[in-house]
């Protein structure tokens, strides 16, 4: 029983809810990062110690030149040193004062302390403000010229949603968390939660997601590879399951497939039953009206194969070898054209740069929207031939069916005359069309609190 699926959408319906039974999400309010780490978003590289201010006397160095955050998270471990003519200072009082919203846990903007027998004193965490930037953190000490360092960061991130055009706030949903599908994140502990459902918790201990697909008794499935390895699954009808026989570290798929890191694709709902194999790369899974899911492959020779519900892993017609497997039986060969491996390598569009995510209406129509080499939007669909986009802002990222993110951040709309269905977006996730048609698009987007 493998799965299908068109691009993702969250099913909401009475039957199919994302929700479950599973344990409410614990609050998170500031996530401690240690200082100088990497986050999960860009962070800045941190440099050499700062110089000692004066060559004789007592002196004041910060650990680091620079400290980097992202908003609504904590900076650990901040640390800074007294000396005299040197030598380690002990027992000197040192006081550090931040700027540009940056705050101690303790409180306020001034902390103030002794250094130890090392010479160094550990600051309280410093609070990122929501909106990031950059501050300043500048230590004193009476006898000695103060010192400073850089606190830079990027932005907190919420997470919204877009369903059939309109954006809302989703709940219970902790700071920057990346989207999944639907109305799924993932949090930067491991866990998925539903902000549909006031950040149910659907999965724990998660380090990876696949695609997620609907089958058509309204059953959805998401493959998961856990922190340990391990392969699961949440779907639309219970909680977090094992995946049967899937070797450990295996890349979640689609629906109940798993990728091996010997190239084979495995079904861990049917006992990890083997059904692709010499496989270096995957494509979007689509399910055709008559319900039969299709999943494009590139081979370890570059050759192109797919994998469809009705039978074993079959050669593409006529695909350029080397070509991405985009989605159902679409490639994009090196070209910038994308043909159609399942009708003799067919030409239905040309000088593509990139694509978003297939997804097909209730009306059986499906779309793929297209950045072209000179980045103009245009989209294939299945009722006509490569068509241009309407009111697209030049270079905007095709996210799914008729939606663009344009490089201000709007999610547009291509095939409506380019209206703007979202603002101030960071990034999505997969889109998910419930059993009833309705569809739902995970973002984040930019934080005005914590």
């Amino acid at each position: 029983m493998l799965i299908e699926r068109i691009v993702p959408v969250t099913d909401t319906s009475p039957d199919n809810k994302f929700a479950s039974a599973s344990t409410a999400a614990a609050p998170i309010s500031r996530r401690t990062v240690l200082a100088g780490t990497a986050l999960a978003v860009p962070a800045v590289v941190l440099t050499a110690s700062a110089p000692a201010v004066a060559a004789s006397g007592l002196a004041l160095n910060f650990e680091k030149s620079s400290y980097s955050g992202q908003g609504c998270t904590t900076i650990s471990g901040a640390k800074v040193s007294a000396s005299d003519n040197g030598a380690p200072k002990a027992g000197a009082s040192v006081t550090v004062s931040l700027s540009n919203g940056y705050t101690f846990s303790t409180g306020g903007t001034s902390s103030t302390g002794v250094t130890g027998t090392d010479g160094a004193r550990t600051l309280p965490d410093i609070n990122v403000p929501a909106g990031g930037g950059s501050g300043t953190a500048t230590a004193t000490s009476s006898g000695a010229t103060s010192t400073t360092a850089s606190l830079i960061s990027t932005g907190a991130q919420a997470a919204a949603y877009i369903s059939d055009g309109t954006e809302s706030q989703a709940s219970g949903v902790p700071r920057n968390s990346k989207p999944v599908a639907g109305g799924l994140w993932l949090t930067s502990d491991g866990r998925i939660v539903d902000g549909l459902y006031n950040g149910q918790v659907r999965a724990t201990n998660v380090a990876s997601f696949g695609q997620i697909f609907r089958e058509t008794n309204t059953t959805w499935y998401l493959p998961l590879t856990n922190s340990d390895g391990s392969a699961t699954y949440i779907s639309g009808g219970g909680p977090q399951t094992n995946a049967a026989n899937v070797p450990a570290g295996s890349t979640p798929v689609a629906g109940g497939l798993w990728l091996t890191s010997a190239g084979q694709i495995v079904d861990g709902l049917q006992g990890g039953q083997v059904v692709a194999t010499n496989v270096s790369s995957f494509g979007q899974i689509y399910r055709d009206p008559n319900t039969t899911w299709y999943i494009p492959l590139k081979n370890s020779d570059g050759s192109a194969t797919y994998i469809s519900g009705g039978g074993p892993q079959t050669s593409a017609s006529n695909v350029p070898t080397g070509s991405t497997p985009i989605a159902g039986g679409l490639w994009l060969a090196s070209g910038g054209q994308i043909v159609d491996g399942l009708h003799g390598g067919q030409v239905v569009a040309n000088n593509v740069s990139s694509f978003g995510q297939i997804y097909r209406d209730p009306k059986t129509s499906w779309y793929v929207p297209l950045k072209n080499s000179d980045g103009s939007a245009t989209y294939i669909s299945g009722s006509g031939p490569q068509s241009s986009a309407t009111n697209v802002p030049n270079n905007s990222t095709p996210v799914a069916g008729g939606l663009w993110l344009s490089p201000g951040g709007q999610l547009v709309d291509g095939l409506n005359g380019g209206s703007a269905v979202g603002s101030a977006i960071k990034s999505f996730g997969q889109i998910y069309r419930e059993s009833s048609g309705g569809w739902y698009l995970p973002l984040s987007v930019a934080a005005t609190d914590c």
